[in-house]
């Protein structure tokens, strides 16, 4: 597969550096983006049970969510014809990672070749489920989670590391619930290069190398000026990352048809065969957990008859963990569109395998939702969204339960601007 990358990369290359490869007008930036925002309310168990506390206790039952992005894109077409473009996605509100993804791209008759800190294959191919309201909301959200999971492995907890490309998964209080993967990152905005093919019948694929699964800005990582080669025995890191994504749409007679593929492959650096990892063999778990290539795979699938659009994804991510951590995602929406308005409904399930000596299950988290939008027009439009959790865990007593176990029920009411 990696050599298909760079024979197509080097063919590229040499398409732009034929002859008359000029162009008329260099790269000129426009400033684009979004803002999300909603105020949302939640009622959560938040009590004392045998003196440990549930996962929302201590926490407000209200508050202002938001994620907003400015995007400086450009391009430029040479005179044979290539398309030459420039992306830079900054945030828009505090952030460690001020600058969220920032690639350059060139595109002809032949495809499409992305460079720099972008989603792979995988993700950019992939159709994801139907949402109830929009990409910003909903049980799947990839953008917000309102309901806390408490010490739960469907729990977000600490953020994904640059190496592993996998959070935190021993469960962490605080965090929200990571449930319904939208779609695979095992990459995420690593360094990478990405060819996207032409469509043709309906019909596109593509494959991304990320050679080291860390992104430049970050102090030590290559990519940036007068960076060193990064190391490549890193315990847990996994490397040489290959993503492969796949779509088609078309018509099957009454029914507008989208289905997509995507798979990831992780080469593991460096074992540790001697040390139990923390992930998954949390609150007491004596066994070993070592490392192994990561793989992760999804399967989406939507129809379109009338006004009505009904979407299902599926995803697994064996988290690069041997003994347990198996994660397997399953989502479903059916939206209703009519003027201005539509309406949805949302289904969510995540069960992530748990292991140690303090387990008797797996940890799971189930959420429906009902929403509205309206469109206001020119990218402005209103949301609203009724949710209801259940998150269940597999600990082995009560009071490790009490910690991993949320009932809750979210209301939403906001807006999403697109510039």
């Amino acid at each position: 597969m990696k050599k298909l990358l760079y024979g197509t990369t080097a063919l590229v290359a040499a398409s732009v550096l034929s002859s008359g490869a000029y162009a008329a007008d260099p790269i000129k930036l426009s400033v684009g983006g979004y803002f999300g925002g909603a105020f949302a309310y939640q009622d959560q168990d938040d009590g004392v049970v045998a003196g440990v506390n549930q996962p929302a206790a201590n926490t407000r039952s209200h508050g202002v969510v938001r994620e907003a992005e400015i995007i400086f894109s450009g391009v430029t077409t040479l005179d044979n014809g290539i398309k030459v473009g420039v992306n830079v996605q900054l945030e828009a509100q505090s952030s460690a990672d001020v600058i969220d993804e920032s690639y350059i791209w060139f595109e002809g008759s032949w495809g499409k070749i992305q460079l720099g800190a972008e989603d792979d294959a995988a993700h950019l191919l992939n159709g994801g489920a139907t949402k109830a309201t929009n990409f910003f909301f909903g049980v799947n959200s990839p953008v917000f989670s309102m309901v806390e999971c408490g010490t739960n492995n469907v729990s977000l907890g600490a953020a994904p590391t640059m190496a592993s490309g996998r959070p935190d998964l021993g469960g962490t209080a605080g965090f929200g619930c990571y449930m319904g993967a939208y779609s695979p990152l095992l990459t995420s905005d690593r360094e990478k290069i990405t060819y996207i093919s032409p469509k043709i019948g309906g019909f596109q694929f593509g494959i991304s190398y990320t050679p080291n699964n860390h992104e430049e800005p970050n102090v030590g990582d290559a990519g940036g000026t007068y960076a060193a080669a990064r190391g490549d025995v890193t315990t847990g890191a996994q490397g040489e990352v290959i993503s492969i994504g796949a779509n088609w749409s078309g018509k099957l007679g009454a029914l507008d048809v989208r289905a997509s593929a995507g798979y990831q492959k992780g080469d593991l650096e460096a074992n540790n065969t001697a040390t139990a990892v923390a992930a998954l063999d949390v609150a007491g778990g004596t066994g070993l957990n070592v490392f192994e290539d990561r793989d992760t795979w999804i399967l989406a699938g939507a129809a379109t008859f009338q006004a009505f659009t009904f979407g299902m994804t599926y995803y697994h991510d064996d988290y690069g963990l041997q003994k347990n951590g198996d994660r397997r995602d399953w989502t479903a929406g059916l939206t209703y569109k009519t003027g201005p308005w539509q309406f949805g409904v949302e289904y969510g399930n995540t069960k992530i395998e748990r292991g140690g000596a303090a387990t008797t299950g797996d940890d799971e988290a189930e959420a429906f939702a009902l929403g509205a939008s309206y469109s206001l027009g020119a990218g402005v439009s209103l949301q609203a969204e009724l949710q209801f959790w259940s998150i269940d865990s597999g600990a082995a007593t009560q009071a490790l339960r009490t910690a991993a176990e949320n009932d809750a029920t979210v209301f939403i009411i906001g807006t999403t601007i697109f510039f």
